[in-house]
Parts: structure tokens; C-alpha cells; sequence
């Protein structure tokens, strides 16, 4: 049901793994790597291909998850809540139901990630609800159907992210406040930035 699952883990590694569910619904399978109520773990240079959510987090702290590749999973290539001062790197979330969800969160750094061709009416690159005091810098977002949905996020920086082909770059909710956006690049977008509230 579950490729790997850690549960009350620490100090760990999971490395270099090749992992592929043939899952045709959510309820028919797990996520390819599992974490809960774990801490200090690395994952780096796994494929993870056909799960229900590529990696998932709950209550996972001052982790590294680099160079991993998540696609073609039912619903999110990367998903996580409640998990804390954690670093994403080099990773590629391609195809997947709903990109990547990050939820309930704080300390996250997001680095030179790409996030490519998340298409479909509830689909995006990356979703950010209710984070606060992250880093988003140098990922790429190419060909999805939302860049980034923002909703209740506040104090987070985005520099020198790419966005190009998708719907909306940036859909920024009005409950979001005190982020930053500096020297992105912008390019073939249908939208490049909306939000549903206004300057009064």
C-alpha cells in the first residue's frame, strides 16, 4: 500500500530508490514515501511514479528532500502539514493530479525545484495554505494550470522563480499578507498575477 513508510523516525536516509504504483483511485493506494512524526531524515534521488501522493509529511521536522522525482501520482507529487523548518531541493513534481500542497507550516525553504505541466480544472503548481516565515527561490514553473495559489500565507519571499506557459502564474488570495516577490521572471503566461482582493 505504501512504498516506504517511517513513523517516529530519526536521524535517517532514504536513498536512491525507484518506486512505482499502478494505483487507479486515491483509496486504492498509498504515497510512495510516507513520513509521520519524524525528524532529521534525508531523502534524495528517488522516482516516485503511480502513488496517491508521491512524498507526504505529517509532523516532520529539519528534513532534506533534494533531487527526488515525483510524477505521474494520483494526487500531489509532494504534500505536507504541520511539518516545520524543512528544506526542498532540486526536485522535479511533474504530471501529478494536483502538483504540490503545502499546508499548516512554517520555516519551509523551496529551492530550484520545477514544477511542470500540473494541468486540470483543481490543479496547480504549487499550493502554500496558511504557511508563514518561508523562502521560495530559483524554482521553475512551467505549463501548469496555476503557478502558485496562495491562501492565509504571510511572510514568505519569493526570488528569482520562473514562471512561463501556465494559466495563472499567481493566484494570491486577499487573506495572504507581508510577502515578498523580487526579480522573478514572468514569460508566455495567460495571467501573470491575480488576486481576489484590492488596494482599498
Amino acid at each position: 500500500f505504501f512504498g516506504i513508510h517511517f513513523s517516529n523516525s530519526s536521524q535517517s536516509w532514504i536513498d536512491g530508490n525507484q518506486l512505482q504504483g499502478f494505483g487507479q483511485a486515491e483509496h486504492q493506494i498509498g504515497n510512495g514515501i510516507h513520513l509521520w512524526k519524524c525528524n532529521h531524515v534525508t531523502i534524495t534521488n528517488n522516482t516516485i511514479k503511480g502513488h496517491r501522493d508521491g512524498i507526504y509529511f505529517e509532523f516532520v521536522t529539519n528534513t532534506l528532500i533534494t533531487n527526488n522525482h515525483s510524477e505521474h501520482n494520483i494526487r500531489y507529487g509532494l504534500h505536507f502539514m504541520f511539518s516545520h523548518n524543512n528544506e526542498y531541493r532540486e526536485n522535479t513534481f511533474k504530471n501529478n493530479g494536483a502538483g504540490v500542497a503545502v499546508m499548516y507550516t512554517a520555516g519551509v525553504k523551496m529551492i530550484d525545484n520545477t514544477f511542470e505541466h500540473n494541468w486540470g480544472s483543481s490543479s496547480y503548481g504549487l499550493l502554500l495554505k496558511d504557511i508563514r516565515d518561508s523562502f521560495v527561490s530559483g524554482n521553475r514553473f512551467v505549463e501548469n494550470s496555476v503557478g502558485i495559489f496562495m491562501e492565509g500565507s504571510s511572510r514568505i519571499e519569493f526570488t528569482g522563480n520562473t514562471f512561463a506557459r501556465n494559466g495563472y502564474a499567481i493566484r494570491l488570495q486577499s487573506s495572504c499578507d507581508g510577502n515578498t516577490f523580487k526579480q522573478n521572471n514572468f514569460s508566455g503566461n495567460t495571467f501573470d498575477m491575480a488576486t481576489n482582493g484590492s488596494l482599498v
